[in-house]
């Protein structure tokens, strides 16, 4: 895995794991934004235009995807190593 597939796993990781964050958000921030990395240097917001992100859970997004953003080997072998592996079919 390189640089950027790593950014783009670790981002999506903290997002999905963010309370208040569905299916239907997280499909909604894919649509508007296109990837992970789009999402992460997204403002809060800039995040609102996705339905179902409001002030709050806009900040929560902004703020846990920039930790994602300097330090995403800690937050793939995070997920590696503390969660359930599954995989969400599309």
């Amino acid at each position: 895995m390189n640089e950027h597939e790593t950014t783009e796993l670790a981002i999506a990781n903290v997002v999905a794991n963010i309370d208040g964050v569905s299916d239907r958000v997280i499909d909604g921030l894919d649509a508007e934004f296109g990837t992970a990395t789009a999402v992460a240097n997204a403002s809060a917001s800039e995040l609102q235009r996705v339905d179902g992100i409001g002030p709050v859970l806009g900040r929560k997004i902004a703020s846990r995807t920039s930790s994602a953003t300097r330090n995403p080997e800690v937050h793939v072998l995070d997920d590696i190593y503390t969660k359930p592996q599954c995989s969400r079919q599309h």
